[in-house]
Formats: C-alpha cells, sequence, structure tokens
C-alpha cells in the first residue's frame, strides 16, 4: 500500500477515513453491492482506462477486467483480492478489519502498464451501509511523481493560468519570500496549503473553461487576502495555492 495511505488509514478515525479519502488523489471510485452482485462507477478518469458499459453486474467486471486489463502475471493475485465469494472473511480477517489491499498492474488506453494500488474499505464501523464496498484505484507512479514534485501538467493550460493569475506568486518564488519574511518580520505567521476539493468532479461536471474561471476567480480572493494581511499567495499549479498571513 501506498505509504500515505497506510499513515491515513493509521490515524484517521474509522468513521472519518472515507471523508479522509474524498481528498486524495485516486483514479477510480466503484461502490460495490455484495448482495445483489453490483457495481456503481461513483469516479472514472477519462481517457485513461476503459470502461466498459455493463450491465452492472460486479462478477462481469471482473471477468472483464481479467480478460482485458489485468497484466498475465497478477491475475492471481486480481482474482485473490476481488473474489466476491472469499471477501467477507478476508475483510473480517484484515489488520486492521475491514480493509484490503494490494498492487496490480493495469493496461492504459496508451498502451502502458500502469501499477495500480487497490484499497478495498467494507463496514458499518467506517461509516457504510452493510455488504457496501468502496473500492479506490491509486496509479502508484503518479502519487510519487507528485509527492516528488514531478508530478506532469498540461504546459499549455498551466501556462495559461499563469497568465491569468498575474498577482500570485510563483511557488518557488512564495517559498523564497516566505523564508526571509519569517526572518525579518516579528509576530505569528500561519501557512496555508489549499487543494480545492471535488475540482476533478467540477470540471468534469461544468467543463474545463469553467474549472479555470474558478481558479482565477479564487486567485483573485487569496490574493485580496494576502493583501490585507500583509502576506503572501501563490499558485502552484492544477488545483493547489498557497497562502502565508
Amino acid at each position: 500500500m501506498l505509504p500515505f495511505l497506510s499513515a491515513m488509514i493509521a490515524r484517521a478515525p474509522k468513521n472519518g477515513l472515507i471523508e479522509r479519502l474524498t481528498h486524495t488523489a485516486f483514479d477510480e471510485l466503484i461502490i460495490i453491492d455484495l448482495e445483489t452482485d453490483t457495481y456503481e462507477g461513483r469516479y472514472h478518469t477519462d481517457g485513461k482506462f476503459f470502461m466498459p458499459a455493463l450491465s452492472n453486474s460486479f462478477r462481469q467486471l471482473l471477468e472483464y477486467a481479467s480478460t482485458h486489463m489485468v497484466h498475465p502475471d497478477d491475475l492471481e493475485k486480481h482474482s485473490e483480492l476481488l473474489n466476491p465469494v472469499t471477501l467477507k472473511a478476508r475483510f473480517a480477517a484484515a489488520e486492521p478489519a475491514g480493509i484490503l489491499s494490494d498492487s496490480i498492474r493495469y493496461l492504459a488506453m496508451d498502451g502502458t502498464w500502469r501499477q495500480m494500488d487497490h484499497l478495498l474499505i467494507c463496514g458499518t464501523e467506517y461509516g457504510l451501509e452493510e455488504n457496501r464496498i468502496w473500492f479506490y484505484l491509486f496509479d502508484e507512479q503518479e502519487i510519487r511523481d507528485r509527492e516528488e514534485g514531478h508530478y506532469e501538467e498540461d504546459a499549455a493550460s498551466a501556462e495559461r493560468l499563469r497568465v491569468m493569475m498575474p498577482d500570485l506568486l510563483t511557488e518557488t518564488t512564495f517559498f523564497a519570500l516566505a523564508q526571509e519574511q519569517i526572518r525579518r518580520l516579528q509576530g505569528q505567521w500561519c501557512m496555508i496549503a489549499v487543494d480545492i476539493k471535488h475540482f476533478k468532479l467540477f470540471k468534469e461536471l461544468n467543463s474545463q473553461e469553467a474549472g479555470e474561471k474558478l481558479l482565477v476567480r479564487f486567485a483573485e480572493h487569496i490574493h485580496d487576502v494576502a493583501e490585507l494581511a500583509g502576506g503572501l499567495a501563490c499558485y502552484r499549479g492544477q488545483d493547489d495555492f498557497g497562502l502565508m498571513i
């Protein structure tokens, strides 16, 4: 399991884990109902993996994935992890109870194999309905790239947004000035990192243009806050901002 997920599961209250996961960079979220053998696609990253229009049968989804998506060397692991016959027993025996995970390679639409971290959560102690499983997929390489500062974004879109936010600092300049300001000025300072909740979903529902307008409006707001407080504001890329007040 990815280190940040392990840490989150260890620290977060069980009834708050699903809410915490809402803010993470997952690629897929599927809700599985074991009683009816059905699933609901709650979130899907467009253009990454092909998801067929099935009859919402969980077993059919597993069969499709095994045939078309899972790396041949990971088929046994995939079958063991998601076998609906044994899921309940394995959730009960897991540590912590109600959480299963594994890393399995999936074939992306661009022809590359992506190492995907699978996280399955089940149990009323997590605030979930009986027999309902929340199944998340995380792209391990993309998560590591983002943690290491190598996350790739569309260059044209990023440059356009920065031009539309002339009053905000770049991330590098922001941290350099913040260090200088903390050394030079007395008083207490608050450093705030902002990651807009459900921004990917907002763009899917309202368009890329509406998403950019939202980011620009937010940039204007935090710039005004920084000006009033004698602080600093920056745009870090994508839907991420920084503020020191």
